[in-house]
């Protein structure tokens, strides 16, 4: 179970930062042309913290249960731009993400992420604040929100500690827009907690999100969402 509920809460945390990438389009418009040109290597890095309880796990089926996502986890986006001339990669990330799963048995029934969109930040306030206005609207469309649209089977070398990469079907609610995504998580489980880590790559169009393009600043009309979860039983 804990292992299901991490990659769904993964899906949806990973989902819900696309909106963010588009954020950036905008501001760096404003504040990206000061920066540097080399590219910033993305990274989504949670901060380590004991979640409770500690369970180990010798069968499948004793995941089945409700689970959450802890503290710890994070979401965020990646989109590559030019200002200048110069090539810029710009990252943000937010650990503002809530979520829940349900495991019947070996099967990841059902799993909801939300993350709060005007929490994530990058290196640059002015880019941020265009972010949570024109770009994303933050005040209209709050949260994004991933639904699990299809069941996952987990696989018994998660409870051998293996990682494990699964295939997630789900609905991706951004801007006011829904659409279908599918996202290929890496899970493993340890010390009773669900660790979940994936890239998805999103174009800004699907979700009526404009790219930038002023001449001076371009922001490609594609980026990816980066996401490190925790998830443990409730």
């Amino acid at each position: 179970m804990k292992r299901i509920a991490s990659i769904a809460i993964g899906v949806s945390a990973s989902v819900l930062a696309l909106g963010t990438m588009a954020a950036v389009a905008g501001p760096i418009m404003y504040g990206s042309a000061a920066a540097s040109p080399a590219a910033v290597e993305p990274s989504v890095m949670p901060t380590v913290r004991e979640v409770s309880p500690q369970v180990a796990f010798d069968d499948i089926s004793e995941l089945s249960g409700d689970w959450a996502i802890a503290d710890g986890s994070e979401a965020g986006y990646t989109v590559d731009a030019v200002v200048n001339g110069s090539a810029l990669t710009v990252t943000g990330t937010t650990d503002h993400v809530t979520g829940s799963a349900t495991v019947d048995h070996s099967v990841l029934t059902s799993a909801t992420i939300v993350v709060e969109v005007a929490s994530i930040t990058t290196d640059n306030a002015v880019r941020d604040a265009y972010f949570r206005g024109p770009a994303l609207d933050a005040d209209d469309f709050p949260t994004a929100l991933f639904t699990l649209s299809s069941p996952i089977t987990l696989s018994d070398d998660l409870i051998a500690g293996k990682p494990v990469v699964v295939a997630a079907s789900g609905e991706l609610n951004l801007h006011g827009v829904s659409r279908a995504v599918n996202v290929s998580l890496t899970a493993s489980l340890e010390n009773g907690r669900l660790s979940l880590a994936g890239s998805v790559p999103v174009s800004f169009d699907d979700y009526g999100i404009a790219p930038i393009d002023l001449g001076f600043a371009r922001v490609d009309d594609k980026g990816s969402i980066d996401f490190i979860l925790t998830v443990s039983p409730r």
